[in-house]
């Protein structure tokens, strides 16, 4: 017999509920490695359109675009054999016509970055079809700043995407993911004491009452 749904015990399956809707992103991984051996690493969040990042990940050259936020046709070419990746400021148009202009100018993928700081990964989304056949990704505009930085001594530094299946999660967010698993775990752990108590308590009572009626 299942305890009644007290106030408490609803309390308690609230909070799990918006422990459950606030988990944190898992993100995947944006790569910058220089000529002078210099590595930096950012957590990226994957479009939830366009073909999927290879586990094994996507080698390129990555380039800013012209204009920066890619809501026109972008100026610079890509030259044919030469893999690049576009990078694209948030802003002013849809994701969607962003990386389709990426792809029309012949980039191999766009890594979109925010236009605000201290702001969470945003997963993109197309409103319309656009007919998208690169991969895409979101990373923060810290990221982006020291990509740009990293990129004026040497523009040929290679870039490689990770999918967000690939990193769990990132060490951005090692710290809030382990607080958030640890407090699930608690929360678990103190609703199932809670059921275990109340059901324990009915059984009794109704041992209890049926031995005083015999």
């Amino acid at each position: 017999m299942l305890a009644p749904l007290t106030s408490a015990n609803l309390s308690l399956l609230l909070l799990l509920a918006l422990l459950l809707r606030h988990a944190p992103l898992a993100a995947g991984l944006l790569r910058l490695k220089t000529p002078e051996q210099l590595g930096y690493s950012f957590p990226s969040a994957d479009s939830d359109f366009g073909p999927v990042i290879p586990f094994s990940g996507i080698w390129g050259r990555l380039y800013p675009a012209l204009p920066a936020n890619a809501c026109q046709p972008i100026q610079n070419r890509v030259p044919r054999g030469v893999v690049q990746f576009a990078l694209i400021a948030r802003g002013d148009c849809a994701f969607g016509r962003k990386v389709q202009n990426a792809q029309l100018a012949g980039f191999a993928a766009a890594v979109v970055y925010n236009n605000e700081s201290n702001q969470d990964l945003v997963i993109m989304t197309e409103n319309e079809r656009t007919g998208v056949v690169i991969p895409s990704a979101f990373i923060s505009l810290e990221a982006a700043s020291t990509v740009l930085s990293a990129l004026q001594p040497y523009p040929d530094s290679i870039a490689i995407l990770y999918p967000s299946e690939t990193f769990l999660p990132a060490s951005a967010y090692s710290w809030s993911f382990i607080i958030w698993i640890s407090s699930l775990l608690a929360v678990g752990i103190m609703l199932l004491a809670f059921l275990c108590v109340c059901r324990y308590r009915i059984r009794n009572a109704v041992a209890g009452a049926a031995a005083a009626a015999g």
